[in-house]
């Protein structure tokens, strides 16, 4: 028979605590996000991302992008700048009464754009794998002040 020590014990103690912390560091990468455009906010639940960039363009344009390692999400708001995402050809469409919805492949990577009545939102090389993630993010966006 084995005899344990405090030090056992204490040893795993601190082994559990580091397991749960993990977990629950893991249940953190999803934020609520407040992104506020130029007329226009949207609310989405999105993943921390590795980096945001911001780009304003010439007629008060504005582009947010969040970067991840299997994809990116945009929100652009603006009506002279044209991005390289709207040059694709897309394979589905979905037409509603707010929004405008097309999406395909490009160089084996997934991408979609959604048309809002004053404000797009996409998301790009996204990886096959993990496609579902990207359409769960996009589908569950609110638009505030259209």
């Amino acid at each position: 028979m084995k005899v344990y020590t405090i030090k056992h014990f204490l040893l795993l103690i601190i082994m559990l605590r580091g397991i749960i912390c993990f977990s629950q560091n893991n249940n953190l990468r999803v934020q609520n996000d407040t992104i506020k455009l130029n007329t226009v906010v949207v609310i989405a639940k999105l993943p921390v991302p590795q980096k945001i960039k911001k780009d304003f363009f010439e007629h008060n344009d504005i582009l947010i992008t969040y970067i991840y390692e299997d994809g990116w999400i945009l929100f652009f708001e603006g009506g002279m700048t044209e991005l390289w995402i709207d040059n694709y050809m897309p394979s589905n469409e979905e037409t509603r009464t707010d929004f405008k919805s097309y999406s395909g492949m490009f160089d084996n990577k997934y991408w979609r754009r959604d048309y809002y009545q004053k404000c797009k939102i996409y998301y790009d090389e996204v990886l096959p794998k993990t496609k579902s993630k990207y359409d769960g993010i996009l589908n569950n966006i609110k638009i505030m002040g259209e």
